[in-house]
């Protein structure tokens, strides 16, 4: 019986072994999106367009520019030598979920846009423009009806403003930097 035992355990760590010799699985290819010269990005030299809003957007074209400069400093990057750099968020679209369709729906508040890194000199695009939408939520049937009743959808679309330039962040810089 004991060799009945081991004959498991001896292919799990075969398996095992085997697996960890094996070079890692490849990550998916950002070459053409992730720049790997280093930067120098300052808070003063992100720029915030949104005059290509929808106009039946949840929140004003200038509350939202308001909210996303609020959060400028998460695309700030200074690496020593870096080439000066600025960073481009243009915003299209802002929809606050509607509460009696996400209570039954969980429908979600999204934002979307477009992410870009321009050189500072030259103008010329070092990455994207690349679409970033962002999708935030399901909400809680409470937080909606708050929403609604208290008229707070700016309060959403603040919220929904930082997630935007947190995930511009990684979409521009990669996860590591």
């Amino acid at each position: 019986m004991s060799a009945l035992r081991i004959i498991p355990a001896a292919a799990a760590a075969l398996a095992l072994a085997s697996a960890c010799s094996r070079a890692p699985a490849p990550v998916a290819d950002r070459g053409a999106t992730v720049p790997v010269e280093a930067l120098a990005v300052s808070p003063a030299d992100v720029r915030i367009d949104v005059s290509g809003m929808a106009a039946d957007a949840d929140a004003p074209a200038e509350d939202v520019a308001a909210y996303l400069g609020l959060y400028t400093d998460f695309l700030a990057l200074s690496e020593p030598g870096g080439r000066p750099a600025a960073a481009v968020i243009s915003i299209l679209d802002l929809e606050v979920a509607d509460p009696d369709a996400a209570a039954f729906f969980g429908r979600l508040s999204s934002i979307s846009g477009t992410v870009a890194l321009v050189d500072l000199s030259s103008g010329a695009a070092i990455v994207g423009p690349a679409p970033l939408d962002v999708d935030v939520g399901p909400h809680l049937v409470g937080e909606l009806i708050g929403v609604n009743v208290r008229d707070r959808a700016d309060v959403k679309a603040q919220k929904m403003s930082k997630e935007f330039m947190r995930r511009a962040r990684a979409a521009l810089y990669g996860p590591t930097r």
